[in-house]
Order: C-alpha cells, then structure tokens, then sequence
C-alpha cells in the first residue's frame, strides 16, 4: 500500500516535470513592447522566426512603419510554412526591447494585431 502510494507520486512527480518541459518548447508567441528610435510597438516574439542576414536576426515591421530611414541592401529567399518566400532586406535603427538594443535587419510585411515579428533570439 505504501509502496503503491509512492509509486503514484513519483509517477506525477514524473509527468508534471515533463508537462512543464513540453509546454516551454511548445511556446511559441509571447508578446513585447518594442522600441524603435523612441516609438513604441506592439511586438510578438515568434520562436519560428529564425530567419537571419549576416549574422545579425531579421524582424518583420508592419507595412506603415516604413519610411526613408529603412535602406534597401538586399533580397533574401526564406522558408515559411510550406514554401519559398522572397523577402527585401532592409538596414535601419536599432531596436529596444527589455531594455537591450539589439542591431536588426528589417523585412515589411502586413501584420495583424501586431507592429513588430521578433526573431527567435529576441527579448526571451
């Protein structure tokens, strides 16, 4: 009985320290606010976006953000979901993000709910 007793409580001890390990690789999106040259953002950070230029991450600025501060260096052919995408890559200011600048290359795309799609290595 005792032997059953603590057979359980490993057993959930168990389970509960892999459901806890499961679900840290399993978040995926996680919410930020971003600074770019003092204008606050609404950013998300997407663990699925590894999408990198020269070393440094690539993040995703909503299409009205653009301006002539952005330079245009390059395009560059990305995996999404299930196919080949071709994206511009663009120089531009730093981002803030907890506190932390970190050195960008931008791509513009529509986004909704959100002005900013961190990299992967971003904010966590």
């Amino acid at each position: 009985s005792i032997f059953l007793l603590l057979v359980t409580m490993i057993y959930v001890i168990i389970l509960t320290m892999v459901e806890k390990a499961l679900n840290r690789k399993v978040k995926i999106e996680e919410e930020y606010l971003v600074e770019i040259k003092g204008k606050k953002l609404k950013g998300l950070l997407d663990t699925g976006n590894k999408c990198y230029y020269k070393n440094k991450p690539v993040v995703f600025l909503e299409n009205t953000y653009f301006s002539e501060e952005f330079k245009l260096i390059d395009v560059l052919e990305i995996e999404v979901i299930n196919s080949k995408q071709i994206i511009n890559i663009y120089s531009g200011p730093k981002i803030l993000v907890n506190n932390y600048q970190y050195e960008v290359y931008y791509s513009f795309t529509n986004i909704e709910e959100y002005d900013i799609i961190l990299n992967n290595l971003i904010g966590g």
